[in-house]
């Protein structure tokens, strides 16, 4: 459990720093904190579950190479399956990581139309 909430923490700062962040690192030390309570309240299955949520988040960020069709394919693949991997260990990690990828394309105006719409990034025009 302790390696699921390293791994956790260190995708969690991997996600911030990706996304520009400010004070990504700040926000990344707090993260560890706030999962290091994770080990002592004894939530096994969702700190098992957050890598592979963080795992998901990060894959469906990525964008291939512009024509590589297999690249694509792969990444959707791997996608779908850390969504079920983050299933299947937590049901409740699950549902949170459904309703991130549900967030409707408006909640991204602040940031400019740059936000994910249901877990994948906007299409380039």
């Amino acid at each position: 459990m302790a390696a699921a909430t390293v791994l956790s923490a260190s995708l969690m700062g991997w996600l911030l720093a990706r996304h520009r962040v400010p004070r990504a690192r700040a926000a990344a030390v707090w993260a560890a904190v706030a999962l290091c309570t994770e080990l002592t309240a004894g939530r096994a299955s969702f700190t098992v579950a957050l890598p592979a949520a963080f795992g998901c988040v990060l894959a469906a960020g990525t964008r291939p190479r512009a024509g590589s069709r297999w690249r694509a394919r792969a990444k959707t693949a791997a996608v779908v399956m850390l969504a079920l991997l983050t299933t299947m260990l937590s049901p409740v990690a699950g549902l949170f990581l459904a309703a991130a990828a549900a967030a409707p394309r408006s909640w991204s105006a602040a940031t400019g139309g740059r936000g994910c719409t249901w877990g994948l990034p906007p299409r380039s025009r």
